[in-house]
């Protein structure tokens, strides 16, 4: 007696009606509906990932098109002679062609041959060419015309994974439909079917393992199924799943998290070492973590939870673990792990990589974080994230004032990360470093009198000693005074002056922010000057003169007036004594 051959459950339970088809709802309803309103195109291109049931979907629609007895809701009848002879996988109106193997121009004019032949049973001729984006750009050209002009009775199916590969000119010719990844929900329901069918005990969290491992897959998340069946014997739990899968463990993260948040470096270390002795690479880690604090960040706010695809009991471990967890805190931990991504391959030492990363996430966070870590407890899974929500409204309503000493109790679990709440609740350590921040600045502000001005302003002075030098040495020999709330700023040339007031508004902002009062006012005097106006122009005074002692009258000016110029700039002074500068008129320059 011969044994049944085994199969696969991809190619078992592998859909043979359009209802079956997993997670392409809107693909499906428009090909039915096309076949109901016999509407059928030339050509048509099905594109999207590996595994999410292109050829599948082309087979069923070449069966569907060629059934004698369709159903109202344009599906095959199972009954009818073509129906038949396509289960049973003899069907002469079906012809499949690897374009991977079978992608020269031969190739393709063999199966010009065969589209003139007319179908001897049935409508139609379906032709599927799977992979076509492994056709030679010969082979496309070839393929052209008969695409383009096809037989009324021949059908052409392409199915890709590469689409961006295909000539626009084939594109053109096509009716093309974007397959997409199947939801981790929708791998689960299926593979639950099957494991019923097949009477597999399971775990649910188990399946949800495969599911975030396929990377939307179906038929990749069914291989993963047939190993764990077979490994577990006809039972496939959680410890089984991320053992054979060779996945980290999410609990894991959750103690990884818990031990970054308390600041507790060695048990973070030792967590790293436990992982890596397991064989799993650092970069899995980083990774790992990156994943496990982006979906907290998710689930801080109640909009983007649903985004995450991850069984109920894991969304319920990290609601309960976010509440501990800040806004900051989650974006600082993010930053830091995208960078050690990207400097992953470059570096020699991947472990090292990995924990200097750690640190420096303990470091950047351990200040504002350690109030809320002291009460981290040290099991953060077994917290109960189901608490009323309504507790923290009604106390904030109820209280306006902010008590910034109570930094311990957290009464609602689910909305607490800076700035992304949708509640009213204000993080009381926040509250508190900004008022002690404030509290401290006014105690540190001088009291408003002429030995603090000047205090001050040599501090300035030399915090401009690289930058300025030219205006950190006038402010270091400034010689002020200070009455009757007038703040005078003495200076021995005209120059000097207008460097400080080019400079007024930095010495206002600085002497305001460190004296406790601001009501005065600031003048600039230069010394030996009566005047001691800055604005006015240097102009030379020319008595008037007839037209033949002018030049004299010019060049004594001139000499005049340079001397002025020297009495009034003594650097002006060294240099002519240095160069033994002489006036010239512009005209001979």
């Amino acid at each position: 007696m011969k044994t049944q051959q085994y199969l696969v459950s991809a190619r078992k339970y592998r859909p043979t009606r359009f209802d079956e088809v997993v997670g392409q709802e809107v693909i499906v309803k428009t090909l039915k509906n096309a076949i109901k309103t016999n509407q059928l195109g030339q050509a048509f291109l099905f594109t999207g990932p590996r595994g999410i049931g292109k050829t599948t979907t082309a087979r069923i629609f070449a069966k569907t098109i060629n059934c004698e007895n369709i159903t109202p809701d344009g599906e095959a009848c199972n009954e009818c002679p073509s129906c038949i002879s396509f289960n049973q996988n003899n069907s002469y109106n079906i012809y499949e062609l690897d374009a991977a193997s079978n992608n020269k121009v031969d190739d393709i004019r063999a199966l010009i041959d065969q589209v003139n032949i007319p179908p001897q049973i049935g409508k139609y001729k379906v032709y599927i060419i799977d992979e076509v984006h492994m056709l030679s750009d010969s082979a496309f050209n070839a393929f052209l015309k008969t695409l383009e002009e096809p037989p009324s009775y021949a059908k052409f199916i392409l199915a890709t994974t590469e689409r961006h590969k295909i000539l626009p000119t084939i594109l053109s010719r096509c009716q093309i439909y974007n397959f997409k990844r199947i939801s981790n929900e929708d791998i689960v329901k299926h593979i639950e079917k099957i494991a019923k069918y097949e009477n597999i005990s399971y775990d649910i969290e188990a399946l949800h393992v495969i599911a975030e491992n396929s990377d939307g897959a179906l038929r990749d998340a069914l291989s993963m199924f047939d190993q764990l069946a077979s490994f577990g014997e006809g039972k496939i739990s959680y410890s089984t799943a991320i053992e054979n899968l060779n996945v980290v463990d999410y609990d894991l993260y959750f103690q990884l998290t818990d031990n970054l948040l308390k600041g507790d470096l060695s048990k973070t270390l030792m967590l790293v070492d436990q992982i890596i002795s397991n064989g799993f690479e650092p970069i899995h880690i980083i990774k790992g973590l990156a994943e496990h604090i982006r979906n907290l960040l998710f689930t801080s706010m109640n909009t983007t939870i649903d985004l995450l695809e991850i069984s109920e009991a894991h969304k319920q471990k990290l609601v309960s673990q976010v509440k501990y967890c800040s806004y900051d805190f989650l974006s600082n931990v993010l930053k830091i792990l995208s960078e050690a991504d990207v400097s992953y391959m470059n570096t020699q030492n991947k472990r090292l990589l990995l924990e200097v990363s750690l640190l420096k996430i303990i470091d950047s966070n351990k200040k504002p974080i350690n109030d809320k870590a002291a009460s981290i407890s040290t099991n953060t899974l077994n917290l109960d994230p189901n608490k009323n929500s309504t507790n923290t409204q009604n106390n904030t309503t109820n209280s306006p004032s902010i008590n910034i000493n109570n930094t311990q109790k957290i009464d609602n679990p689910s909305k607490y990360a800076n700035g992304i709440s949708t509640s009213k609740t204000v993080n009381s350590y926040s509250v508190k470093e900004k008022f002690n921040e404030y509290k401290t600045k006014i105690e540190n502000k001088k009291e408003l009198n002429e030995e603090n001005i000047k205090e001050l302003l040599k501090h300035l002075a030399a915090e401009y000693t690289n930058s300025s030098p030219v205006f950190s040495n006038i402010l270091a020999n400034l010689n002020l005074s200070f009455t009757n709330n007038i703040l005078t700023l003495n200076v021995n040339n005209i120059l000097d002056a207008e460097n400080l007031k080019n400079n007024i508004i930095p010495i206002k902002q600085y002497l305001a922010s460190n004296l406790a009062e601001n009501g005065y006012e600031i003048q600039i005097n230069v010394l030996n000057n009566p005047d001691s106006i800055i604005n006015k122009p240097i102009k030379k005074e020319r008595p008037l003169s007839t037209d033949n002692s002018k030049q004299q009258i010019d060049n004594n000016d001139d000499e005049k007036f340079f001397q002025q110029l020297q009495d009034r700039y003594p650097s002006l002074k060294l240099l002519n004594e240095k160069f033994n500068l002489q006036p010239i008129k512009p005209n001979k320059i």
